[in-house]
């Protein structure tokens, strides 16, 4: 099932395996991985393509939704939003942009598009999230959006 979410400058969609090595180069940035409590280091190529074939259906059963986040102006991957425990009217929140991609406001824009979608469309209407203490960029993405 096709999903594609758009704000002025990202495009948020489902991931597809042409996707892997991309996601492997970014989230296989221990910059990265020491801000998130899933994505291990080192992440490897084939680590990225099973990832992205677990992602399969997954939201068909309404438990999670994971699209990836591209700058439109360049078709560029730069990272994921998702909603993951996902029941009846509440969500988490987990997100990851790459290193190449911080400080541009890229996450907070994503996961605001994400929580409009799921207000509108799935009838969610709590959200929680997580983030490391080491992490207080992710603090404040959830700080703005309430």
């Amino acid at each position: 099932m096709s999903l594609t979410l758009m704000s002025h400058s990202l495009a948020l969609r489902r991931f597809s395996l042409s996707d892997a090595y991309q996601v492997a180069e970014l989230a296989g940035d221990k910059r990265v991985s020491m801000t998130t409590l899933n994505i291990p280091y080192p992440y490897s190529l084939p680590a990225a393509q099973e990832w992205i074939l677990s992602l399969a259906g997954q939201d068909s059963q309404r438990k999670s939704l994971v699209l990836a986040v591209e700058k439109k102006e360049i078709g560029e991957l730069i990272g994921a939003v998702s909603l993951v425990s996902i029941e009846g009217n509440k969500a988490e929140i987990g997100y990851w942009i790459g290193h190449p991609y911080w400080g541009n406001g890229y996450c907070t824009l994503a996961v605001k598009c994400l929580i409009e979608y799921a207000q509108t469309s799935l009838g969610i209407e709590y959200f929680y999230a997580e983030f490391l203490a080491t992490n207080p960029a992710s603090g404040k993405v959830m700080t703005k959006m309430g």
